[in-house]
């Protein structure tokens, strides 16, 4: 089977993990900060989170917080250890675009809205482009 073939079959397998997980009908967790500023924090219940929430509502502007190619997790664990989802940079890249929709969703969006996105991979090397 070629490198193309896996790649392909890795993402056929992380599509239809999220299908069989997701609807258009998220669980979602919404807290309004305190204070003078309204700012909502969104999390979404089932997806796995770097820190307190995924995205930061205020002013009609959505900025989500960071997300990993991780593999997904039964339930809301922080102290869970991060687990990248296998098949190397593409697959990770792939499951943090299902991340992000599932997030902009949650928060009444879109990808179709996005203005900015920053990818940061770290040690990136000739080995991770080759996978």
């Amino acid at each position: 089977m070629s490198v193309n073939h896996v790649a392909l079959a890795n993402l056929h397998a992380l599509r239809a993990e999220f299908d069989s997980r997701f609807q258009q009908d998220v669980d979602r967790q919404s807290v309004r900060q305190k204070g003078s500023s309204q700012v909502e924090h969104m999390r979404v219940l089932s997806l796995p989170v770097l820190g307190n929430t995924h995205a930061s509502i205020s002013s009609s502007q959505i900025h989500v917080a960071a997300v990993l190619g991780q593999q997904l997790r039964a339930g809301y664990d922080p102290k869970a250890p991060v687990v990248l989802v296998p098949g190397g940079l593409v697959s990770e890249a792939y499951r943090c675009c299902q991340i992000m929709e599932q997030v902009l969703l949650a928060c009444g969006s879109s990808v179709h809205h996005i203005v900015r996105l920053t990818c940061h991979v770290p040690d990136l090397n000739k080995a991770k482009l080759d996978v």
